[in-house]
């Protein structure tokens, strides 16, 4: 009687890991074929934003001030130079505009300087612009308070931000969304694998 149990016993664990290596098996499987299927369709929309990416980064001011804009590769526009391929400048009202045609990704630095015909009590306002979204980097500021140093402006797929002072290195911004549906199907996919060996080992044992 006792033998029949363990039999018994022994038959049913030994279903169990049947079921649970198939389930397992099913997993990774199903990992595999999301990751093939996913990838492309991820792949596609990273490309389409990265085509439908800012095609006009402009800086403009208000104010008795110039701008001088470097891109990320060191090269300038402003009043006086432009050493950036279809960038121009042009003086409009009371301020000026600076306009880069398809920017690339990085960080740009905007330059500011008082005219030299302003006094330490004009104000001015800088900002800058793909046409979707506007960051001010100055409102209503006295041209006392113009900083010493240059605003930094990421460009990203994702589009622009002001990263002045960030202690972050410059680069195309977080991890994208490709990335962690890769790593998360790589790890269901491991550990559904070792789930998988580990429940076949199991069964050896029991046979």
């Amino acid at each position: 009687m006792n033998r029949v149990n363990r039999q018994r016993t022994s038959c049913g664990r030994g279903s169990f890991a049947n079921v649970a290596a198939r389930w397992s098996v099913r997993v990774v499987g199903a990992c595999i074929v999301a990751m093939i299927v996913t990838l492309p369709v991820m792949a596609q929309d990273t490309t389409a934003s990265a085509d439908g990416a800012l095609r006009v980064l402009r800086f403009e001011a208000d104010g008795r001030v110039r701008l001088e804009a470097h891109d990320p590769n060191g090269r300038r526009i402003g009043r006086d130079v432009n050493e950036i391929e279809g960038a121009t400048f042009k003086e409009v009202d009371n301020g000026m505009v600076l306009e880069i045609p398809d920017p690339m990704a990085g960080d740009y630095e905007l330059h500011v300087d008082a005219d030299g015909s302003a006094n330490r009590i004009h104000l001015f306002d800088v900002w800058v612009t793909d046409g979707v979204t506007t960051v001010s980097l100055a409102e209503r500021e006295l041209i006392m308070n113009v900083p010493s140093g240059p605003y930094v402006i990421r460009v990203t797929a994702d589009g622009l931000s002001d990263v002045t002072g960030s202690d972050a290195g410059s680069g195309d911004g977080g991890t994208s969304l490709v990335t962690w549906i890769v790593v998360i199907v790589a790890v269901l996919a491991v550990a559904g694998l070792a789930i998988f060996l580990f429940l076949r080992a199991r069964k050896r044992k029991l046979q």
